[in-house]
């Protein structure tokens, strides 16, 4: 499998699937939106609540609209149906080879040592599925204008999964941005 970055990762491993409650809440919203703007038709005694209630209908109508264009698709790993997701955890340019080292040695718990920056050249990209079952890795670092890959994609699953996901859930909570 030769892979590039994790978007070819998430291309072999998953698929894409409709979001069925995602669509019928926007739907619905849709639909609460025609019904503002119609009331908004019908009262005629107060000039401003009609403008507030048909304008809050319009914005109300295109944020649907534009939900259910842009979110009514969820990527899921082929495998199992879970859904999944994709991080980025940045580092110091400097840690690439101990980070491959604990990568390639799988010494996760390792990866908690390495300190994490808000962005910089060196950068974890990871897909993971919510059932914690999966995982892909790659290293990339950044050239002018894109990031490159510089090892090839390190697959995990059950334990090694499991062991990247909390990690990764941790930087999550600590940094609010993997």
């Amino acid at each position: 499998m030769e892979t590039n970055n994790i978007s070819e990762i998430s291309n072999t491993y998953c698929y894409k699937k409709k979001n069925i409650i995602a669509i019928t809440v926007y739907i619905t919203l849709l639909t609460i939106s025609m019904i503002l703007i119609f009331l908004s038709i019908y009262l005629k005694n107060n000039h401003e609540i009609q403008i507030w209630v048909g304008s809050l209908g319009f914005i109300l109508a295109a944020v649907s609209i534009l939900l259910i264009f842009t979110k009514s698709k969820m990527t899921v790993l082929k495998a199992t149906g879970s859904k999944t997701d994709t991080h980025y955890i940045y580092y110091p340019d400097n840690e690439y080879y101990n980070l491959y080292t604990v990568l390639e040695k799988k010494n996760y718990e390792q990866l908690n040592k390495f300190s994490v920056k808000s962005s910089s050249g060196l950068r974890m990209a990871a897909l993971t599925s919510k059932d914690e079952m999966f995982a892909a890795v790659i290293l990339e670092k950044y050239v002018p204008y894109k990031y490159e890959s510089v090892i090839q994609p390190i697959i995990l699953e059950k334990e090694d999964a499991f062991l990247m996901c909390e990690y990764i859930n941790n930087k999550k909570s600590i940094d609010g941005r993997a």
